[in-house]
């Protein structure tokens, strides 16, 4: 298979037929381009494993598919959504899909194709979607300022004794007063870290065991994408003035709201004053950051230093930006792709069917309703 390289995904809004180019972190070379599936809209864009990428539609309820090895998407395939999608994201294992529409969460069973609910939380369109590191819980966020967390076994399997617990969020945080713009989680599932970011200048840090808020950090400018390193401890932002900013987390201060001052934030400076920064992506060793947005470059950082080292041209506003480990031997043509899904999503909720349960004897008496912990 070869050595395996770090390489970009990257979704640009161009007058192009490509929807995905794939480029080489190291060299900027092209690897891949993904065409016929139109412009892909922000937080849409996820690869299924190292078999299949996809990406939603910004002008149509259509969400693609092109298996990694091929530039032509799937015609046999027909993914029509309810509507155009706003965001998306894919449980680790591929095995559940979540868009947002509107303020509307549809979620579907990827190898069966059937939708198993839809929720309603949200006052204002959804914004980004994102599954904890396990798969086992997934958060939401819209321009309403409200950011979800939702268990996802309750949410796809509600409890049938007429309770509406399944379509009720675990947590629900309401501190960001504008739209949410991106969201990053760490590591540990639902005793992880969440961190938020917002037009209202703030950065907010949750503890999703307690479900409490730890930390707001505010900075200069409004702010579109974040990212976090492995350990957690330093915090990137990417803001509205075309500046990246770090904040260091062993320096957080005793208080629960933090002002950082312009004067003391370290910035990035290389982007095009004005266009916001809008994908933020840190190589699996965390030592380069690489960012890109609205003026249509891709940029590679050097983070202890936050120097610009790259700087790679694209064709139109950045829409996605993800960074993913492979073989450039999964270009190749002659590969087959096992099909890991139906040939069509539904677009009404399926009824229960009596396969869908396993019958358990339980011997003790558990009780009522759903721990956290």
């Amino acid at each position: 298979m070869g050595d395996a390289v770090e390489v970009l995904f990257v979704s640009a809004c161009s007058e192009e037929n490509t929807t995905c180019s794939v480029q080489d972190l190291r060299t900027g070379t092209d690897l891949m381009k993904y065409k016929g599936g139109g412009n892909a809209q922000h937080h849409s864009l996820a690869m299924l494993g190292l078999n299949y990428v996809l990406a939603a539609n910004t002008m149509k309820p259509l969400l693609h598919v092109w298996p990694i090895n091929k530039q032509e998407q799937m015609l046999s395939l027909r993914f029509v959504l309810p509507g155009k999608a706003n965001a998306m994201a894919l449980t680790p294992d591929g095995a559940y899909l979540l868009v947002g529409i509107q303020e509307s969460i549809y979620i579907w069973h990827m190898n069966t194709g059937r939708m198993l609910n839809t929720l309603s939380k949200h006052y204002q369109a959804i914004t980004c979607l994102r599954f904890t590191d396990n798969g086992e819980h997934f958060i939401s966020a819209g321009k309403d300022g409200a950011v979800l967390v939702w268990d996802l076994t309750f949410s796809i399997a509600p409890l049938d004794n007429g309770s509406q617990e399944g379509s009720e969020p675990l947590y629900s945080f309401n501190d960001h007063g504008l739209a949410v713009t991106d969201l990053h989680t760490g590591i540990g599932g639902i005793r992880s870290y969440l961190y938020t970011v917002s037009l209202d200048r703030c950065c907010k840090v949750y503890d999703l065991n307690g479900g409490i808020m730890l930390l707001s950090i505010v900075f200069p400018v409004a702010l579109h994408s974040v990212v976090v390193n492995r350990m957690e401890t330093s915090i990137y932002v990417g803001s509205a003035e075309g500046k990246a900013f770090v904040f260091h987390n062993w320096r957080a201060p005793r208080m629960k709201e933090y002002h950082l001052e312009e004067e003391k934030a370290q910035a990035f400076i290389g982007h095009t004053v004005g266009k916001p920064i809008t994908s933020l992506a840190l190589t699996m060793n965390a030592q380069q950051m690489v960012s890109a947005g609205d003026d249509k470059q891709v940029c590679v950082w050097d983070v202890v230093s936050r120097q610009l080292m790259k700087s790679i041209s694209q064709n139109g506003v950045i829409t996605n930006l993800r960074i993913r480990l492979l073989s450039p031997a999964v270009f190749q043509p002659q590969h087959k792709q096992p099909q890991l899904f139906a040939d069509s999503l539904k677009r009404m909720i399926s009824p229960p069917d009596p396969n869908d349960y396993i019958d358990l004897l339980i011997t003790t008496e558990y009780p009522k309703g759903r721990g956290t912990t």
